[in-house]
């Protein structure tokens, strides 16, 4: 899932920073792309259709993977960060947390529960998207995960792990796995610290292990791809600019190609997440390199849109597309891989980038000034004399 915190802009955006911006937004435009070819093409990588391959199981997963090694390193760097300079604090990290994931999240579930019963409502036809067709992978049991449970347990990161993802939007998993990561690092890193006091020890250990056990495995074991990123914030940067220029630069371009291949391959989900994680860190450890200003140009700006915007296009999108699907492609059958097709594929692409920028304006870009505000809330309720001298953040 798509992290805030990866839109890396200052005044002077070094290369590293726009670099980064256009492999989180590159990420959210592949899951994009992914679900909705799934909704009107057969798979462009499948060899026999019906096949259980990594082709079918991989819809997007790949650039799931490299979600959890941006946010591995940037969270979890920050927290490591935050632990050696003695600045840590619960408060202030779940507020930071939980308000990056919540604003975008609620607005996000309500709308794609009133599409969902609206496509419901309107497509009611056994041959329509809503009904689940085969062929397709995106759609299936809509009405069933439509309870308000399911709903709710996916407002508190529940999904996949006691509830299922809620109605069309199947995006939402990886924010059970994000949430949970989020809090079991930093309680296993003070578990381990140094001089911790040792029943202090005991408890964050067993909070982990409760964590691990409560979530299961799938989600536990992707929390090792997550702590690649976390590990690799305290990699020292070793190679010479020059070298570190041509090898990222070499590793990014052919990053689209190893997921193509990775995809026609018959191997195990675990393994193939694991390929993919590993090449994307080394890839990101020579890209670190890279501190020299950047130039403003097309690439820069389009890198910082898509970076702004993705945690917002990740959320929104489906739920959308599969409506739009309703109406244009009822009874649902797959199209013709024809120029008209195509054609007709990317401008519903290109409206649904519209609309998530629209919904990102009206939620997500309003993440900082929510954060400040809670923050600011808390500061003064713990401390009531900063309200009268009038000291705050």
């Amino acid at each position: 899932m798509p992290n805030k915190e990866l839109n890396l802009n200052t005044g002077d955006t070094a290369v590293s920073s726009v670099h980064l911006n256009a492999m989180r937004g590159g990420a959210a435009l592949v899951v994009l792309l992914g679900h909705t070819r799934g909704l009107f093409f057969s798979s462009l990588t499948e060899t026999q259709a019906g096949t259980t391959s990594i082709s079918r199981i991989l819809i997007g997963d790949e650039a799931v993977m490299v979600f959890f090694v941006l946010s591995g390193y940037l969270v979890g760097g920050g927290v490591i960060k935050a632990l050696r300079q003695g600045t840590w604090s619960w408060r202030s990290y779940l507020i930071k947390r939980l308000t990056r994931l919540w604003i975008v999240l609620i607005p996000a579930l309500l709308l794609g529960t009133a599409l969902d019963y609206v496509g419901l409502h309107f497509f009611t036809a056994p041959t329509a998207i809503y009904a689940g067709p085969p062929q397709q992978s995106e759609v299936r049991d809509v009405s069933r995960k439509l309870s308000l449970p399911v709903i709710a347990g996916n407002a508190v990161f529940l999904q996949s792990i006691l509830v299922s993802t809620a109605g069309t939007n199947n995006s939402l998993w990886s924010l059970a796995n994000e949430f949970w990561y989020y809090i079991a690092f930093p309680a296993l890193l003070l578990a381990l610290r140094k001089k911790q006091k040792s029943w202090l020890r005991c408890g964050y250990l067993l909070a982990v292990l409760a964590i691990a056990l409560f979530v299961g495995k799938s989600i536990s074991m992707l929390f090792f791809i997550w702590g690649l990123g976390a590990l690799l914030a305290t990699v020292p940067l070793l190679a010479p600019r020059g070298t570190a220029k041509i090898i990222s630069g070499c590793l990014l371009l052919s990053l689209p190609f190893l997921f193509v291949v990775i995809r026609r391959l018959s191997l195990p989900k675990y393994e193939a997440e694991w390929i993919v994680a590993l090449s994307f860190a080394v890839a990101l450890y020579f890209v670190l390199h890279r501190t020299e200003k950047a130039r403003r140009g097309l690439y820069q700006s389009l890198a910082s849109f898509f970076s702004r915007t993705s945690y917002t296009l990740y959320l929104v999108h489906l739920p959308l597309a599969v409506l739009l699907c309703a109406c244009i492609n009822t009874p649902w059958h797959q199209w013709a891989k024809s120029p008209r097709g195509v054609t007709i594929y990317l401008l519903l692409n290109a409206s649904l980038v519209l609309v998530s920028y629209l919904f990102y304006l009206a939620f997500e870009a309003n993440t900082d000034k929510v954060r400040h505000a809670l923050l600011h809330y808390t500061i003064r309720a713990k401390h009531p004399s900063t309200q009268r001298s009038g000291i705050g953040l």
